[in-house]
């Protein structure tokens, strides 16, 4: 079996390093090979591709591989309401002219290396986001060439595979198991969801919240940014943080205090741009988009808050996500509320009928606390107790009657046992068990599944 791997961050352990020289692997990257190439840890052979030293062949070039339909495949990608947002996502975005011309390339340099070199697998880290992955991707899904995707799961330091750039449904793989140690430290894990958000929220957000000193937003934090940035000049990134604290004000200006006495849906935003919602959220990368279905087939009576990801204005602030209209546009639909970025997520969770979001661990917090939620896009938690796709809810008015009424009921040990047998089908380990959300702990469990699957092909 021929594979093409596009690793990204799956680090070169041991067990993955002695399956690296096959002569059936393909390795395309980028700043994967900077790291590893750079330590002598892995040599590039004359196959491999660095995707920054490309060349991309033209088209007669790919032609005389086999038979196929070019103008079908092209169509198959262009049509690909996700591809176009992800090369919006670029810094510098040319016109959909230029890009109708880039994605073509990209195809065609799929395509030599897909029939050239007649690959049966594609393996990739994380759903695909960036053009050249995503474009890559795509191709071999025309061809009808199987893509598994490496992500995390809905336990953090645990990853699985799906079938598909847009599967969700893990591929249940027969992995060593989980011994009495995993299943003690997920139970604590989903014990802190059930007790204070201070106790769960993610260690990456915890530094952030200290950073700031429990606000959103703070004038220092952000001057230090500009100065110490190396990237752009100091005028620059002053424009760029400048930006930023206007639609900060934007927001606080709308928002409004939270009625714990009335009957409310809370709808959760994503920090973006962002893998969960780019592409894993679909057509519902557009937030606002998700809000104004939820709205016509709540009640009226019933009130929809929306709160803001506070990472929007602690972090990195992308202003196409987040434009002068975004919030008016959203505060403009019947009952429809900001809420203070500040307002405790445990305690809008907990005084809600329910809760929404496209693809949030929101969800899962949701339903270890016994809250429906409602999602909208390609989540790692499917099928979990207590979650409904949005879809289920167009097609049963009684099912949102039973939501509203809260008389879905589900139990907290039905979550459990969701998450227990998600032990079985994923790989890795907990190398602190004060740290659910160590970032060398969720590469390492990649390294993992990509071993896996390079022993069984």
């Amino acid at each position: 079996m021929s594979i093409v791997l596009i690793p990204g961050g799956i680090p070169l352990t041991t067990k993955v390093h002695d399956l690296l020289s096959a002569d059936d692997l393909v390795f395309i990257d980028n700043w994967f090979y900077s790291d590893w190439s750079n330590k002598g840890q892995f040599k590039l052979r004359n196959k491999d591709v660095l995707y920054n030293e490309m060349k991309l062949p033209k088209v007669n070039q790919v032609r005389s591989t086999g038979s196929f339909n070019y103008e079908e495949m092209l169509l198959f990608v262009f049509n690909d309401y996700n591809l176009w947002h992800i090369l919006e996502r670029k810094d510098n975005f040319e016109s959909l002219y230029d890009s109708d011309v880039l994605v073509e390339r990209l195809a065609v340099f799929a395509l030599s290396i897909l029939k050239q070199d007649k690959i049966d697998r594609v393996i990739i880290f994380e759903t695909p986001h960036a053009p050249f992955d995503y474009v890559f991707c795509r191709v071999a899904e025309f061809l009808k060439i199987e893509v598994n995707v490496i992500k995390q799961s809905a336990i953090p330091w645990r990853s699985l595979i799906t079938k598909g750039i847009q599967g969700n449904e893990p591929i249940k793989l027969p992995f060593h198991g989980a011994d009495s140690n995993d299943r003690a430290l997920l139970k604590d894990y989903l014990h802190t969801k059930t007790t204070t958000y201070e106790s769960a929220i993610p260690t990456y957000e915890k530094e952030r919240y200290d950073k700031f000193n429990g606000k959103i937003w703070s004038w220092k934090v952000e001057l230090n940014k500009v100065l110490s940035n190396r990237d752009k000049s100091i005028p620059i990134s002053f424009l760029e943080s400048r930006s930023k604290y206007k639609s900060y004000r934007r927001y606080v200006e709308q928002e409004v205090a939270y009625d714990f006495n009335k009957r409310n849906v809370v709808f959760f935003l994503h920090y973006q741009p962002e893998r969960t919602t780019l592409p894993e959220g679909g057509i519902f990368n557009q937030q606002i988009l998700a809000i104004q279905q939820l709205r016509q087939i709540l009640p009226n009576d019933i009130t929809i808050y929306v709160k803001e990801h506070p990472s929007t204005y602690r972090n990195f602030f992308k202003y196409k996500t987040r434009t002068k209209k975004f919030y008016e546009t959203i505060s403009a639909l019947a009952n429809i509320k900001l809420v203070s970025m500040e307002t405790n997520t445990f305690e809008l969770i907990d005084y809600s009928l329910f809760v929404a979001t496209i693809t949030g661990t929101v969800a899962i917090e949701a339903a270890c606390r016994g809250r429906v939620a409602v999602y909208f896009g390609n989540s790692v938690y499917q099928n979990l107790p207590g979650t409904i796709h949005f879809n289920e809810l167009l097609g049963s008015s009684s099912l949102m009657e039973e939501i509203i009424n809260q008389k879905h009921d589900f139990e907290f040990s039905e979550v459990e046992e969701y998450f227990h047998e998600l032990l079985d089908y994923s790989a890795g380990d907990l190398s602190n068990d004060k740290d659910y959300y160590s970032g060398k702990d969720y590469y390492n469990s990649a390294a993992s599944c990509l071993a896996y699957l390079l022993l069984d092909r």
